[in-house]
C-alpha cells in the first residue's frame, strides 16, 4: 500500500534485484488488487493477425463505413462503404449503405457461383476484429489526404480522391497477396497500368461534332480527378462550369502537371503582327472631327438626296 499500487512485477523486481533497501521479498506477485483493476484496467493486445486467411474468392468479405465526410462531396455524399474480399484483397466502395449492399451482392453473385451469405458481426467497439477493413480504410484515407494536400485541392474532392485511391490500390501490390495485384487475384488477368495519369493533371476533352458549331472550340480544358471503374474512361472536372464528365472515351490529351512556381507556356499568336487599329484615312473619316468637315457633310447630303430621288 505504501508503494501506492505499484504493480506487483515491479515490487518483486525491487526485492529480488536488491535495487533498494528495506523492501520485503514478495512470493506471490500475481495477486488480484480490485483497486488496480478499477483504476488501471486496460484491454489485452490483439495479435497482428486475429484470423486465418481463406482459400477462395468471396469466402469472406470485410466491410466498414467511413463517416462523416466534412464537407460533403459534390454529390452530397457524407460517407462511403468499403467492401474488401479477404482472398484477393480487391476493394469496392459505395455511398448508400443498404441499397448499395444489395447491388454489391447481386454483382458478386453474377460474377461467381456463390449465392449464399452469412453475416459475421464483430464485438461492439472492438475494431481490431475487423482489422483488415479498418486498416484498408485508414490506408485509403491517408492516400486521399496526401493527394488533396499536394495538389492543393478542396476537401469537397475527397470522394473523388478516395475513388482514385481505391482504383490504384486494386492495381498495386499488397502483402496479403504474393506475386499478384488484387485485380489479378480476382479476375485471373494481369492488368495494364499504362493508362495511369497524374491526379489533377490538365486534360483536354474532345467535343463531339453534335455538340458544337463549326467555329466552336474542338476541345474543352478539364482537370483529371480519377478513373471510371466501369469503362476505359477517366473522370474529368470542368472548373468553369463545375460539372464532371464520368465517361470519356480516348478523345483527349493530357498535359504534364505544373508544379508550384512553374510558369505556363504561352502560345504566341500568329496574328499579333497584323494591324489592329484602323488606317489613318478611315480613322480620320470616322472621327467626330471628320464629321464636322465641310466636304464630309456635303458628301453626306448628296448621298441622302440620291437615296430620296431613287426612292431607295
Amino acid at each position: 500500500m505504501r508503494s501506492e499500487h505499484l504493480n506487483f512485477g515491479a515490487l518483486k523486481a525491487l526485492g529480488d534485484e536488491k535495487t533498494v533497501k528495506g523492501i520485503p521479498h514478495i512470493n506471490h506477485p500475481n495477486q488480484l488488487c480490485e483497486t488496480c483493476l478499477l483504476g488501471k484496467h486496460v484491454r489485452r493486445s490483439f495479435p497482428k493477425e486475429v484470423e486465418s486467411r481463406v482459400n477462395g474468392l468471396l469466402q469472406l468479405v470485410h466491410t466498414v463505413v467511413c463517416s462523416p465526410i466534412d464537407p460533403p462531396s459534390f454529390g452530397k455524399n457524407k460517407y462511403f462503404l468499403l467492401f474488401i474480399d479477404n482472398f484477393s484483397m480487391k476493394t469496392w466502395y459505395k455511398y448508400e449503405a443498404f441499397v448499395i449492399f444489395k447491388n454489391f451482392k447481386a454483382l458478386v453473385e453474377n460474377e461467381s457461383s456463390y449465392n449464399e451469405i452469412r453475416c459475421l458481426l464483430t464485438v461492439p467497439r472492438t475494431l481490431q476484429q475487423n482489422w483488415i477493413a479498418e486498416r484498408k480504410n485508414r490506408t485509403i484515407l491517408n492516400m486521399a489526404r496526401c493527394m488533396l494536400k499536394v495538389k492543393s485541392m478542396p476537401k469537397a474532392f475527397c470522394v473523388e480522391a478516395v475513388s482514385c485511391t481505391i482504383y490504384l490500390s486494386n492495381l498495386s501490390p499488397t502483402r496479403n497477396v504474393k506475386g499478384q495485384t488484387p485485380q489479378e487475384a480476382w479476375s485471373g488477368v494481369k492488368p495494364k497500368v499504362d493508362h495511369f495519369r497524374v491526379f489533377r493533371s490538365i486534360a483536354y476533352a474532345h467535343v463531339p461534332n453534335q455538340r458544337r458549331s463549326k467555329l466552336d472550340d474542338r476541345s474543352v480544358k478539364h482537370v483529371f480527378i480519377g478513373y471510371d471503374a466501369n469503362s476505359k474512361g477517366y473522370k474529368l472536372y470542368n472548373p468553369n462550369n463545375g460539372k464532371m464528365i464520368e465517361k470519356v472515351e480516348d478523345t483527349y490529351d493530357f498535359l504534364p502537371y505544373f508544379e508550384e512556381g512553374d510558369q505556363e507556356v504561352i502560345v504566341p499568336n500568329k496574328f499579333s503582327t497584323l494591324p489592329l487599329s484602323p488606317t489613318p484615312s478611315i480613322h480620320e473619316l470616322s472621327s467626330s472631327k471628320g464629321v464636322q468637315d465641310k466636304r464630309w457633310r456635303q458628301a453626306m447630303e448628296e448621298e441622302i438626296k440620291a437615296i430620296k430621288k431613287n426612292d431607295t
